[in-house]
């Protein structure tokens, strides 16, 4: 319970727009209806400070992605040397 918001867009949760559903109660599918960002792009608001979930963030995402740029890069100068 309390008031979440969408850390893309900055909609605020309306349990009555959202089939009366406290927003804890939401299935994992549950995405921003102005945004269609996912579930797990809500904060909840404590006072005028919105705060953030432990679910990791985005490092992993942004480690993997680099680390298959890099890969690429890579791959690329070794066969244009060896092939």
């Amino acid at each position: 319970e309390g008031e979440w918001v969408c850390k893309v867009c900055g909609y605020s949760y309306n349990r009555g727009e959202c089939a009366s559903l406290f927003f804890e109660e939401q299935s994992a599918g549950f995405c921003c209806p102005q945004c269609s960002g996912s579930c797990q792009r809500y904060a909840k608001k404590i006072g005028n400070c919105v705060g953030t979930m432990h679910d990791g963030g985005d490092a992993p995402i942004l480690i993997f992605s680099f680390g298959g740029v890099a890969l690429t890069i890579a791959f690329g100068i070794w066969a244009v040397n060896n092939l």
